[in-house]
């Protein structure tokens, strides 16, 4: 179990340079994301929220 354990850790902190690749991963789901939901409010309508933006 300790084995899986570290090698679960190993994968999740890449070196350095992968840092920039991850953040930028991260930065363009999390833009999806608020991409979908906003389109979701569209579908249900519920516009107040997009037209205050």
């Amino acid at each position: 179990m300790a084995r899986t354990a570290d090698t679960a850790g190993t994968l999740e902190s890449p070196p350095r340079p992968d840092a920039e690749v991850t953040r930028a991963q991260r930065d363009s789901a999390e833009f999806e994301r608020a991409r979908i939901r906003d389109h979701q409010r569209k579908l249900r309508g519920d516009n107040d929220t997009i037209l205050q933006k």
